[in-house]
């Protein structure tokens, strides 16, 4: 008779519950970062096991930490690769993507997601699209299926990436520790797949972290200006070059609850808050180059191998630059005034100024690589840059060395235009020839 009466009572507990806010179910995570927090609930009440109360998702007790951002990080090196986006049919720019894979993340695993705009949080339970179609429960098994149908969470992602960007995703996160703490010579434990890299009007993913690898233990994940459906962006080495308060290596806040609602935890009460990454010496090397120097593990020096491997990300870059470059060109065939408005979403899609900052980024790690290596390293490498030729699609064809010698006439250093106009034509406007460079 006990039996039945406490199965009965366990049967009632997700009815019973149905009324009962997510924001007035607090955690013992709520309680280390919010001042003044009781825990009426004693047992956790996972997310999943609740009813569909109109909000975008339940998360009841769970709640962010360290064991989750483990996870979190293997889920993207298991799941999210350069055909997410096309995977899954979901247009984004680069800020999108960071905050795309953030969330679905937490909607799979029933955790709280909150970004904050500046002017207002975007939360996970919000009652904004209550009326429309929801699948109440994902799971590991079925997020990808889930991801296609679940309206509700579709029309959440549309808002929030409508209200965030690169300029206030710095609401969000946090500075991370570069270092280990028991080891100041080798990478935190914590920079792990996942963190973001917050560039000026560009934010990136760290997708893969490999102590093993040969060459490149690092590799970055992005996608750029225009919210298109894209294959994504792979780099052997992160391009960041610097860090800066609001921008540099960092990490999302975790959502708590302090009552009444979800807010983000002050970046200070992060575990592995840091702000060294504004004053270390970086030795001479860009942001990027330094993390994957101090990453554990013994690297290969320049071979020919390597030259091969950073060439043929130049060449699948170079690729995608003819194919924008043809393709907004059929555009200006049918409608010359396509691109006329340079704030649209079109024009976006097809400036290629993001791309050739990154082209130029990789060209000059290269260099910087087998640069006072080997006399006969950089002479292999100069021969494969005057061998390898670049198709315009006019009759004419130009080898790599010339088009990256006019980017280093465009750009510093730092990624930074020093020439005006430009050298190499980022606008969809602009000639063919122009566009390589040579107008």
């Amino acid at each position: 008779m006990l039996t039945l009466i406490l199965t009965f009572f366990t049967l009632l507990q997700p009815h019973a519950l149905a009324s009962t806010a997510d924001s007035a179910i607090f955690a013992s995570e709520d309680a280390q970062v919010c001042p003044g927090v009781r825990l009426p609930v004693k047992d956790p009440i996972p997310g999943e096991t609740l009813p569909d109360d109109g909000s975008v998702w339940r998360v009841g007790t769970n709640r962010w930490n360290q064991d989750w951002e483990t996870q979190y990080a293997n889920f993207i090196v298991n799941n999210v690769g350069q055909d997410f986006l096309e995977r899954f049919q979901i247009p984004a720019d680069c800020t999108d993507l960071v905050m795309i894979v953030r969330a679905v993340f937490s909607r799979i695993h029933s955790l709280p997601f909150v970004l904050n705009d500046n002017t207002q949080y975007l939360r996970f339970d919000s009652m904004q699209f209550r009326n429309t179609p929801t699948i109440s429960r994902w799971s590991e098994t079925t997020w990808e299926n889930d991801l296609k149908k679940d309206l509700r969470f579709t029309l959440f992602l549309n808002q929030i990436k409508s209200l965030i960007g690169s300029v206030n995703l710095p609401e969000s996160s946090y500075p991370k520790r570069i270092h280990s703490l028991n080891n100041s010579s080798e990478l935190s434990p914590n920079i792990l797949p996942g963190t973001v890299f917050q560039y000026p009007e560009h934010t990136s993913l760290l997708a893969r972290l490999e102590p093993d690898a040969p060459y490149f233990p690092l590799t970055e994940l992005a996608s750029t200006a225009g919210v298109v459906i894209r294959e994504l962006e792979v780099y052997s080495t992160p391009m960041i070059r610097n860090a800066a308060r609001d921008r540099g290596v960092v990490g999302f806040r975790w959502p708590v609850n302090c009552g009444k609602n979800f807010v983000l935890a002050p970046e200070k009460s992060m575990p592995d808050y840091s702000e060294e990454q504004y004053t270390m010496d970086l030795r001479g090397l860009s942001l990027g180059a330094y993390l994957e120097s101090i990453v554990p593990g013994k690297r290969r020096g320049p071979d020919a191998n390597l030259v091969q491997i950073k060439l043929a990300e130049i060449k699948s870059m170079i690729v995608r630059r003819l194919n924008l470059i043809s393709q907004s060109n059929d555009i200006l065939a049918k409608n010359k005034n396509a691109f006329k408005n340079h704030a649209s979403n079109l024009y976006a899609q097809y400036s290629t100024n993001d791309l050739d900052v990154a082209i130029f980024n990789q060209f000059n790690d290269l260099e910087k690589r087998i640069n006072g290596f080997t006399s006969a390293m950089t002479y292999y490498t100069g021969s494969l840059l005057t061998k390898y030729q670049i198709d315009l699609g006019t009759g004419k064809s130009i080898p790599y060395e010339t088009f990256r010698d006019a980017l280093y006439r465009q750009y510093s250093a730092t990624g930074n235009k020093i020439d005006s106009p430009q050298i190499v034509g980022a606008d969809p406007n602009d000639s063919v020839e122009r566009r390589w460079g040579l107008k």
